[in-house]
């Protein structure tokens, strides 16, 4: 295999063809509908278990497995109904392989019919994947290290709808890796727009390596599309209440908003408080429920300040002022004056992947001279918002980082 083109050690990768996940995805979702099924429709068929329940009722439980067997099979339905509707939808890529350094982008012709009012929302993001603790307990997990999002180009083609996608990428991430192993990088594009009935969902792992590579076909950049900054301003407008006041800008982050990662951490901590006080009717030892009913309370009082905090942030060219509230009442006020601010950066913080759809969340902090960085942004999930909201802050601050 010739070493300076190591894409082709993969086979998907041999043309510049990128099929998507969408087929296999189909397939083993009926494998585990079907296997699940099989597995439960015992329960169904045991006459035992109807005559234990008027005894035992908790024995109704059981029936548990051929209810979550029916929403598998409602899914598994609906992945065929969305196969059949958008069909295959290969990813043409210009560069192939995309670049570290330059530019990752392509074109998806699908036979969708073309509409104005369509939005095909667009991810580029690179990945670790790895094997998670041992022996029975082992399991595969991801951990977004960059991505970048906007809104695809889309224009009328024989075909159907046309889709196109050009991002700018870092130079010092980690390249594709061709061989799958216990740790080791991956690059994912996903494409998503919603419709009535079925939404439009495609995910395409790409081939990206080093070497400035740059798009020979695609002249517009998706972060520069209008698209994506009008959804970049509605993004910031839904988290945050901007307002002018003299001399600069008023932005306050209220509480509850873009709730996922609060009710996630709450109702996480709340089971594990659960479990925890179960344990102390059981004969185990102490040190089961001590530690169950700790970490859940631990992670419950995290997620109810997720929740609940907000942040108003005071911006003119003498500097910024950012106060925290918990549930309405103030907690702290840090201050930092303009001829001791350093730079405006952002910091990546909790990922989620609902399997459609990427998101992280993003804050930005601003940094002194000397000293810990104060926090003048929060709950962005977006590269756009992020850059947008920087962009705004450093206008008041006189301020030009990179």
């Amino acid at each position: 295999m010739d070493s300076n083109q190591p894409w082709l050690e993969r086979k998907a990768w041999a043309s510049n063809q990128i099929k998507s996940q969408a087929k296999l995805s189909l397939f083993v979702t009926w494998g585990i509908t079907l296997v699940w099924n099989l597995i439960s429709l015992p329960i169904l068929l045991d006459d035992k278990i109807y005559r234990e329940i008027k005894h035992s009722p908790e024995t109704a439980l059981a029936f548990l497995f051929p209810l979550i067997g029916l929403g598998l099979f409602a899914a598994s339905i609906h992945a065929l109904i969305a196969w059949r509707k958008f069909g295959a939808t290969p990813l043409v890529m210009d560069p192939f392989p995309a670049s570290l350094g330059g530019h990752i982008g392509g074109t998806i012709d699908t036979g969708i019919p073309f509409s104005e009012t369509s939005r095909f929302k667009v991810s580029a993001a690179c990945i670790k994947s790895y094997i998670s603790g041992s022996g029975k307990n082992r399991s595969r997990k991801e951990r977004i290290l960059w991505q970048t999002e906007g809104v695809c180009h889309a224009t009328r083609s024989g075909k159907g709808t046309k889709l196109s996608f050009r991002f700018d990428s870092p130079s010092s991430l980690p390249e594709s890796e061709p061989k799958k192993t216990n740790t080791y990088h991956l690059w994912r594009v996903m494409v998503n727009c919603k419709f009535p009935g079925t939404d439009f969902a495609r995910q395409y792992e790409i081939p990206v390596f080093k070497g400035v590579r740059v798009s020979k076909q695609l002249t517009h950049c998706t972060e520069e599309h209008a698209e994506t900054i009008e959804e970049a301003h509605d993004g910031v407008y839904e988290v945050a209440q901007l307002s002018n006041i003299a001399g600069g800008i008023e932005a306050y982050f209220p509480a509850f908003k873009r709730p996922a990662g609060g009710l996630f951490a709450t109702l996480f901590g709340l089971t594990f408080f659960g479990i925890g006080l179960f344990l102390t009717r059981t004969d185990a030892s102490i040190i089961l429920p001590i530690s169950f009913t700790l970490t859940g309370l631990l992670i419950t009082c995290f997620g109810v300040w997720d929740l609940g905090k907000s942040l108003k942030v005071t911006i003119t060219r003498e500097g910024i002022v950012s106060r925290r509230f918990f549930l309405s009442y103030p907690i702290t006020t840090k201050r930092l004056a303009a001829d001791q601010l350093k730079k405006i950066t952002s910091k990546q913080g909790a990922a989620f992947n609902n399997g459609k759809r990427s998101t992280i969340y993003y804050a930005l902090k601003a940094h002194p001279s000397q000293g810990k960085a104060i926090t003048v942004a929060e709950r962005l999930t977006s590269q756009p918002e992020v850059a947008l909201l920087k962009e705004t802050m450093e206008s008041y601050l006189a301020l030009k980082t990179k």
